[in-house]
């Protein structure tokens, strides 16, 4: 379902880039995705569905997932052996805390007051997926999150590797996968309706294409490093058979 009116909990609801560049990442984006901005809010038609905006360090899209409640999520977050970050006061459009996990991933919690999150997902231009991509043990990242969030785990074979995934109301919304070759985050992706059109943007917009277009069995997916540094990867979703 592409348009969106609500996230249950442990569902990744929103994508936000942190950027010392704001204005030239916001270009970058419109011209990769059509989007339109109002403020740091990304738009696609008239739903939102990102954030691009200014903020401190290195760049790089943060991953929101949604919980009904913050307060028993950060105490879960806590006791399982993850660190609390910035909880800043609650606002009319929901409350966030960052954090980190035992492998050392920095994720957001959000739980939704009138913002709930992108209100258009899995359509080209707007945010399909989300992949936590650990150097420690996929077996303990799983169990954490399990227990911040009360999802369920669904583990499948592709290309003979074990691939685990986050599952709500017996659907996969994210999933854990080991990373060998970059360091542990969550790594956003983004749909296209023609990759290889999509990565000869991004390099004509300056940002670079780190691993081209490949097939897979669910669809061609590319890993993109945008102009100020920031990484995401592209996903021509396959049509089902």
């Amino acid at each position: 379902m592409p348009v969106r009116t609500e996230y249950r909990q442990g569902t990744p609801c929103w994508a936000h880039l942190r950027t010392a560049e704001a204005v030239r990442a916001q270009a970058f984006y419109g011209g990769l995705f059509g989007w339109r901005f109002e403020g740091a809010t990304a738009l696609l038609g008239d739903k939102p569905v990102a954030a691009v905006g200014a903020g401190d360090g290195a760049p790089a899209w943060h991953t929101y997932l949604s919980v009904d409640d913050l307060d028993s999520a950060l105490t879960e977050v806590r006791a399982a052996g993850g660190a609390v970050g910035a909880v800043p006061p609650g606002e009319e459009s929901g409350r966030a805390a960052w954090l980190v996990d035992p492998a050392g991933a920095a994720v957001t919690l959000w739980q939704p007051g009138t913002h709930f999150g992108a209100g258009l997902v899995n359509e080209p231009g707007t945010m399909i997926w989300n992949e936590l991509l650990t150097t420690g043990d996929v077996a303990v990242a799983l169990a954490f999150y399990q227990r911040v969030l009360g999802v369920g785990v669904l583990t499948e074979q592709v290309l003979d590797m074990p691939y685990s995934m986050f599952e709500v109301d017996g659907q996969p919304v994210a999933a854990v996968h080991p990373a060998r070759t970059v360091s542990t985050h969550w790594r956003v992706y983004f749909a296209t309706a023609e990759i290889e059109r999509s990565a000869a943007a991004v390099t004509e917009l300056g940002g670079v294409v780190e691993h081209p277009p490949t097939p897979t069995p669910i669809g061609p997916m590319a890993g993109i490093r945008d102009p100020q540094g920031a990484v995401f990867s592209l996903w021509q979703r396959a049509e089902p058979a």
